[in-house]
């Protein structure tokens, strides 16, 4: 742990640069610093901050990978709520028992809202050491769902990495061991992919075999219904160095690329409005390029940017597709002070903005996401400096980029008819901070569940007609009719 803190220490006592755009948009102050005492290492709100998603209440929900709250070994790690003002509540601390085993977790992230409030994530630790998905209140009640390596030979998967909120509302995510132990899997095994309801009820959907990749980076949906991810390991020797996969809810796994040596993924995958999804490699050796490559539904594959030294380099979250069209990451060196940087590239790889890291800003920003009033957020690991002036442990940072708020996005609704004063559920993207709904027309009452549902009352007087959603960056109207009954 001193040695972390040492470290730490001397990052932010080199790099004293703000972070500025040096091309457009501007780094605001932090929204906030994490306090460590040197002396003690004690650090009562966490440390090394690491995930960070927004909530129906419009407030920030993010973690902490290290604590030392109780606790001699650099792990542990808090959930947090912060406000777009700034206003930080501490909702609960990872502790290790009286052994000293994290059997809550360790090193947590968030990664997703459920419909009924529930903030959900995936940690290290647990029963078996080999991770697992957790569940917490906005007020911090805490409640494991799942600890993996339950079942013989760890055949549920361990060391959980990467979780989404799919389409049918339960949750789905990969983990980069455990599973098929067979051939070139033994002994640890080469990942599943899993699904698990906000219930707890768990089931393996898949265990990645041999010739289909191993160590998966990450998963999403796709508009299709269908999931696409990342593994950073292929097939062995130079045959290939990781995969774009696709998996159906059915079934069947697919290899979309295989991405050949020297060259590897190194984060999941996004998809664009367009359906191209992007994601971000690495050459090995010793110059060790990073590329940003498209690939599209079909397989078909591109770098599209190298990015250097003044870029960032390194890229540690899944690119971002924001208001402006354009993909945003964060990458944990470089730029002008070499701490790391935020940048932007267009969809056909053309370099848009940079921004550095350094200073009150923080070092190495390792998660970007847009809110609803289209400003940039996300936390850096390292440095910063807390309310008092001290030197801080990570903040959780806010970029000005003068985007639009992001529209709202309507993909479905269930049911397709109903009587007035019956519920109907929405389901689409950027619902945070949603003003108004109406159906053909009516104004109607409605529940904001989290960024991708939301649910509506049949207004009186309503007939049928679209449903439309109102945010800060406009209006989307249904492509299909509701039918009043």
């Amino acid at each position: 742990m001193k040695n972390l803190f040492a470290i730490l220490f001397v990052l932010a006592l080199t790099v004293t640069i703000d972070a500025r755009a040096q091309i457009s948009g501007t780094a605001d102050s932090p929204l906030f610093a994490f306090p460590c005492d040197i002396n003690t290492t004690l650090c009562p709100d966490g440390a090394m901050p690491g995930s960070l998603i927004q909530a129906s209440d419009g407030n920030f929900y993010g973690s902490t990978s290290s604590s030392n709250d109780g606790s001699t070994q650099a792990q542990g790690g808090t959930i947090f709520k912060i406000s777009p003002g700034g206003t930080f509540t501490l909702l609960f601390t990872f502790r290790p028992d009286q052994s000293g085993a994290f059997l809550n977790g360790t090193n947590p992230s968030l990664f997703a809202e459920g419909t009924a409030g529930f903030l959900y994530g995936i940690a290290n630790g647990g029963a078996h050491d080999q991770g697992l998905v957790f569940k917490i209140s906005k007020a911090g009640a805490f409640k494991i769902l799942h600890s993996f390596c339950v079942l013989a030979n760890c055949a549920d998967g361990a060391s959980p990495v990467s979780a989404v909120q799919g389409s049918d509302g339960n949750f789905y995510g990969v983990t980069q061991s455990g599973g098929s132990t067979q051939g070139a899997c033994a002994p640890n095994g080469c990942g599943t992919i899993f699904r698990i309801t906000s219930a707890g009820a768990f089931s393996v959907l898949h265990q990645l075999e041999s010739n289909e990749g191993r160590t998966p980076l990450g998963i999403i949906q796709g508009a299709d219904g269908n999931f696409y991810g990342t593994t950073s390991q292929g097939f062995g020797g130079q045959i290939s160095f990781g995969a774009a996969f696709r998996f159906t809810l059915a079934g069947g796994y697919s290899i979309l690329h295989n991405i050949h040596y020297p060259q590897k993924p190194i984060t999941g995958l996004v998809q664009a409005a367009d359906g191209t999804l992007y994601g971000a490699s690495a050459v090995l050796g010793s110059a060790n390029p990073k590329f940003i490559f498209s690939l599209s539904p079909s397989g078909a594959f591109q770098n599209i940017f190298q990015l250097t030294i003044d870029h960032g380099e390194i890229p540690l979250s899944n690119l971002l597709q924001a208001s402006d069209g354009n993909l945003w990451g964060a990458a944990e060196r470089g730029g002008m002070g070499g701490a790391g940087t935020v940048f932007a590239v267009s969809p056909s790889g053309a370099f848009l903005h940079t921004v550095s890291f350094g200073g009150m800003s923080g070092a190495s920003p390792n998660s970007l996401i847009q809110g609803a009033d289209g400003k940039l957020y996300g936390t850096a690991s390292g440095g910063g400096r807390d309310a008092r002036g001290n030197l801080a442990f990570g903040t959780v940072f806010t970029i000005d980029a003068k985007l639009p708020p992001p529209q709202p996005t309507i993909a479905a609704f269930t049911p397709t008819h109903g009587k007035v004063n019956s519920q109907v559920m929405l389901r689409g993207n950027h619902f945070v901070g949603a003003s108004a709904v109406s159906v053909h027309g009516v104004k109607a009452a409605f529940k904001v569940l989290n960024a991708n549902f939301i649910t509506v009352i049949v207004p009186q007087g309503a007939t049928s007609g679209a449903i439309a959603i109102t945010n800060p960056g406009g209006t989307a109207t249904s492509a299909t009719r509701f039918t009043v009954e």
